[in-house]
């Protein structure tokens, strides 16, 4: 189960627990079917629900039979008959689980009686490491094991108990006379619109004093792919990234940002290594950079956090001026190995319709008309007249160069991401490879960025211990001649020489100066 379903639950009992189960005349008739749609009929057919975990139905043979006027009991001691299973129901809930039937277990003599029962999510899936503990006695406690099974030791006087799981609401659970088969559901307490990640802490949001904006992964990727920064820009209007007339859409110029306006500090991004106007960038609870952040795979992030304003000073320091962008990335989750794929594809051409040029035979006769070609001399009468014919001349044989549609390409951008996670009790495993290929508008301007992630959570009695290995290769290309060349190039020269190659050189020198 992902992280984003496992953020807050509360607990509820299924039905009054200790009620007995009432007769109920089944009618069945199974050829080749595998058991987990027995399971499905029978849900229907009784409306009880069924608890188990998918990885002890591997292996199970398809299931033939028929029964008529069968009790629930009768039908599952017969499909259930040589598989290695057994069953237990609680009210209105049936759960399959391995081993053999056990029977009711009768109170210890003396002070103490013994609870038994299981933790699950609103999903049905267990949850491993589970507390339990007696209420008022915080050292009389369990934890479940890792199919969400607990057994406590109580005195016989002890009223309730308390279950509780890291990120769901702990609940009161009112004991009976019943001992055991105590079946419990815990549900999300908050969500990721309830909280505000501070790199450092997590706090509900109606206790956290600055203002902030938070958003989760699927929002993100649910207005764009390309990056994460460019994704949070559309969700949020206080995060600006700066346009660039003179950078354009080059793929490998890392973009100015701006929260709720820049600082004091103007004009010093070329006097400084690092932009004195950007904000704060912490990932996983370790401050970063804004490339880390600008070529992080958006299908590894969990959460992004915006801190807008100067509150977040009192956690960070100076550097938190001009706000802090905190990132937080998808955990592992324990159960069975899951493997992922996420692949996007993006289409990016050249918008020229903007640019309103002379043509070839307007810009000479503004030159001439500007004074370009004006007598100042013999010497000069001569030269500039002979320039001014041979570029008449070339005019009227055909030449009228745009320069624009020289440089520009249409750009196919890809990105894929292959992630695998997994474990059991307490030991979780994440491992994922990334790629994102940037095709720029502008020929030659390519970003090919490979990266790979390792991470590994592990639980020693109390502690949870998380180790995090991020590796990341960026191979960029950018073009010889800026764009602004292109532009400036007269339209009167010829686009190839008499050898029919490109002429290189006008685009490089052969602009007007006037």
């Amino acid at each position: 189960m992902n992280s984003s379903k496992r953020t807050l639950f509360s607990l509820m009992l299924l039905g009054a627990l200790g009620m007995p189960l009432s007769a109920q005349d089944i009618d069945t008739a199974y050829k080749n079917t595998p058991i987990e749609k027995v399971f499905s009929d029978l849900r229907e057919k009784t409306n009880h629900e069924f608890v188990y975990q998918k990885q002890i139905l591997q292996g199970i043979k398809p299931v033939t039979c028929s029964m008529k006027n069968k009790s629930l009991e009768e039908v599952l001691d017969q499909v259930l008959r040589g598989t290695g299973l057994t069953y237990e129901i609680v009210d209105n809930t049936v759960i399959i689980r391995k081993g053999e039937k056990k029977d009711a277990q009768q109170p210890l003599p003396g002070n103490k009686r013994t609870l038994t029962g299981t933790v699950l999510d609103t999903q049905g899936e267990p949850l491993p490491g589970a507390s339990i503990y007696v209420k008022g006695d915080t050292k009389n406690g369990v934890t479940a094991d890792a199919e969400g099974r607990f057994t406590l030791s109580v005195p016989q006087k002890t009223k309730a108990v308390i279950v509780s799981f890291v990120g769901m609401n702990p609940q009161e659970v009112v004991l009976l006379d019943k001992t055991e088969n105590y079946v419990v559901r815990l549900e999300s307490s908050t969500t990721i619109d309830e909280v505000v990640v501070t790199g450092i802490v997590t706090k509900r949001k109606d206790t956290f004093t600055g203002s902030s904006a938070s958003f989760s992964g699927e929002e993100l990727k649910a207005v764009g792919v390309q990056n994460p920064l460019a994704s949070l820009r559309s969700l949020d209007p206080s995060f600006n990234l700066m346009e660039s007339d003179i950078f354009g859409s080059d793929p490998n110029r890392l973009p100015d940002i701006e929260i709720r306006g820049k600082s004091s500090i103007m004009g010093m991004r070329d006097e400084v290594s690092e932009d004195p106007n950007q904000p704060l960038f912490i990932l996983d609870g370790f401050e970063s950079t804004l490339e880390t952040i600008y070529n992080l795979d958006i299908n590894r992030i969990a959460s992004m956090t915006i801190l807008k304003d100067a509150a977040s000073t009192a956690i960070y320091g100076s550097k938190a001026a001009n706000g802090v962008v905190v990132v937080e990335t998808v955990k592992p989750q324990p159960g069975q190995l899951r493997l992922s794929y996420n692949g996007s594809m993006d289409i990016s051409w050249p918008d020229l319709t903007s640019y309103n040029l002379m043509n070839a035979r307007e810009k000479l006769e503004f030159e001439r008309l500007a004074g370009k070609y004006s007598e100042t001399g013999v010497q000069d009468i001569i030269e500039k007249e002979a320039l001014y014919n041979k570029h008449l001349a070339d005019i009227n044989s055909g030449v009228d160069t745009y320069w624009l549609a020289e440089p520009v390409r249409t750009g196919i951008n890809h990105r894929h991401q292959l992630y695998a996670d997994g474990g059991a009790g307490g030991f979780m495993f994440g491992i994922g490879l990334n790629y994102n290929g940037v095709t720029g508008v502008m020929k030659k301007s390519d970003r090919d960025v490979l990266g790979a992630n390792l991470d590994l959570i592990y639980r020693v009695g109390k502690l949870q211990f998380t180790n995090k290995f991020t590796a990341q290769q960026t191979k960029y290309s950018n073009p010889i001649v800026p764009f602004s060349d292109y532009v400036r190039a007269n339209p009167y020269y010829k686009k190839y020489n008499e050898r029919s190659a490109l002429v290189h050189t006008l685009m490089l020198k052969l602009y007007a100066k006037v």
